[in-house]
């Protein structure tokens, strides 16, 4: 279990569907060009 604010992007493809959870950072600044975001983990399920 990975602690702290975050959210899913799931992108399905026709070969495989990857699932990112994104962390959220505290100190973003879309002004700034600061993320407000970084991948902490991440996989992917292929189409069978």
């Amino acid at each position: 279990m990975l602690s702290g604010g975050g959210f899913l992007n799931v992108t399905v493809a026709e070969d495989e569907v990857r699932v990112d959870y994104i962390r959220t950072l505290d100190d973003c600044d879309l002004a700034n060009e600061v993320p407000c975001g970084e991948i902490a983990h991440s996989y992917s399920l292929s189409a069978e």
